[in-house]
């Protein structure tokens, strides 16, 4: 028989900070993208591929209703088993 799986999550962290104008803002992270599909056996049966993104975004929100992206950091990856194919980008 076929069967067919698939899964998706979503996750938001939102910080507020305020910053004087020529005032220096930074800060540190870390984070881990780890991409997992099964191995395929037949490749004319079976299909398996895996996706993820982190994203970072650092907006100007002196009118809240119409926040500016001042700028923005992401790793994404993509990872597919049945044409061996495996990407990061940064």
């Amino acid at each position: 028989g076929g069967f067919q799986g698939s899964a998706n999550s979503s996750t938001e962290v939102v910080g507020n900070f305020s910053v004087r104008a020529n005032q220096k803002f930074s800060f540190n992270f870390s984070a881990a993208l780890e991409l997992n599909a099964k191995e395929i056996e037949n490749s004319n049966r079976e299909y398996s591929e895996a996706n993820s993104g982190t994203f970072f975004f650092l907006l100007n929100t002196d009118q809240m209703n119409q926040p500016k992206i001042i700028d923005s950091f992401a790793i994404s990856g993509d990872l597919n088993s049945s044409d061996k194919i495996g990407n990061i980008y940064f």
